[in-house]
């Protein structure tokens, strides 16, 4: 087996004026004239429009940042890095690519294994993983080169959401694992992954543990249906 779980999580931008120039952008629906009505909808409503519109930029490689980063080749334990005080973005990245390059290689050849990623909607993770490591001017590991390339990765990724729901479904991973798996657990939900980070980032670092491991167990029994070995 060539297989490598993974899963990420992302955080908004924390700087670079984003609010200020998505606040300044927001303007009151077109169908109000009167200036107090405006005046009104600016008070109590632009703030709150502009820090939804910011939070949002966490689905976006361009803006947004990697938090932590959750792994696992074929049957090894699920490992997961994080950012720290003493590791940026850019040294996890490098960091994550080391160590899975590292897990890929083998005494009968010098140079790391390719691996097959899967993940649920791991389109998602593999293309914001390539726009971080192109904004830190690093090279993709040797490992999943091929499967984080956006032109042709498709080839080399599985994505439990397509297969479960088809090219244009759409399943969340925890309704899908409480269905199938019989998984009921309550680790936090990736919508409060930006909540929760600032307060608790153990918790956010389980919770991508545990997708890791609930894609593994749904791959298992998808190619079990399938009949791969």
């Amino acid at each position: 087996m060539n297989y490598i779980y993974f899963d990420i999580e992302t955080l908004p931008p924390g700087d670079g004026g984003h609010f200020e120039r998505i606040r300044a952008n927001t303007m009151p629906p077109a169908n109000y004239k009167k200036q107090e009505t405006i005046d009104k909808w600016i008070a109590e409503e632009r703030d709150g429009i502009a820090r939804a519109a910011v939070d949002k930029l966490a689905l976006d490689g361009t803006y947004g940042s990697i938090c932590c980063i959750g792994f696992a080749i074929d049957d090894q334990p699920v490992g997961c890095v994080e950012l720290t005080d003493t590791m940026d973005e850019r040294s996890l990245l490098l960091y994550v690519f080391s160590q899975i390059d590292s897990a890929a290689t083998d005494a009968t050849n010098p140079l790391p294994r390719s691996l097959t990623l899967v993940g649920h909607n791991i389109e998602f993770d593999a293309r914001f993983v390539f726009q971080r490591a192109v904004r830190h001017g690093l090279a993709l590991p040797h490992s999943l080169r091929a499967a984080l390339n956006p032109v042709s990765g498709h080839r080399d990724q599985i994505d439990i959401m397509k297969l479960w729901a088809g090219y244009r479904g759409y399943v969340k991973l925890k309704d899908l694992a409480r269905e199938i798996l019989a998984d009921d657990s309550t680790d936090i939900d990736g919508s409060e992954v930006a909540r929760m980070w600032g307060t608790n980032p153990k918790a956010v670092v389980a919770h991508c543990m545990a997708d890791v491991e609930r894609v593994r167990m749904l791959h298992e029994k998808i190619n079990k249906t399938l009949g791969v070995v």
